[in-house]
């Protein structure tokens, strides 16, 4: 793995926490609207 591959790895990691938080609030906000 070349340190490119590394970063993009990284930068993942840190991007799903954030993601999944927003799907959270997304779908709770979508169902409580229901």
């Amino acid at each position: 793995m070349t340190r490119r591959d590394l970063a993009a790895i990284r930068g993942l990691l840190h991007g799903l926490p954030i993601s999944a938080a927003l799907w959270a609030a997304i779908l709770l906000t979508l169902w409580s609207l229901r």
